[in-house]
């Protein structure tokens, strides 16, 4: 096996990725994480972090994930904001600007069409779900 071609590829979220293509999405992805706070996400300053060009990036992301850039970078803001609604007790407005939104519209927008309901109404189905498991 270890010399065989499966041997370079690893499992990302069901998709088998050569082993460089999933280092290269969890690089870019901990990068845009640790930035979400900040809410400094500059493609620019991503791919002079990476050394790559804007085109080459936007086409790498698309063929890796299957996701344009931006859906991309919102998949990861909406990924910490449910694991910040679930585990901690934060407000949703303080979770809206952890994850690098600015516009509460623009977060309920864009949590509603990923989960189908509000961040609150997701919050509280996640603890009725637990009250009931016990």
């Amino acid at each position: 096996y270890s010399k065989s071609a499966m041997s370079t590829m690893d499992m990302d979220k069901g998709t088998l990725l050569h082993h460089e293509d999933k280092i290269f999405l969890d690089t870019l992805s901990r990068m845009i994480e640790e930035r979400l706070e900040q809410d400094t996400i500059s493609i620019d300053l991503i791919c002079k972090e990476l050394n790559i060009n804007k085109v080459t990036l936007c086409r790498k992301i698309k063929k890796l994930s299957g996701q344009t850039l931006s859906n991309y970078i919102k998949s990861i803001k909406l990924r910490k904001a449910t694991y910040l609604l679930k585990s901690t007790r934060m407000s949703v407005k303080e979770i809206m600007y952890s994850c690098g939104y600015n516009h509460k519209s623009l977060f309920y927008k864009h949590f509603e069409q990923t989960y189908g309901t509000t961040p609150k109404e997701w919050r509280e189905s996640l603890f009725r779900q637990r009250q009931e498991a016990v």
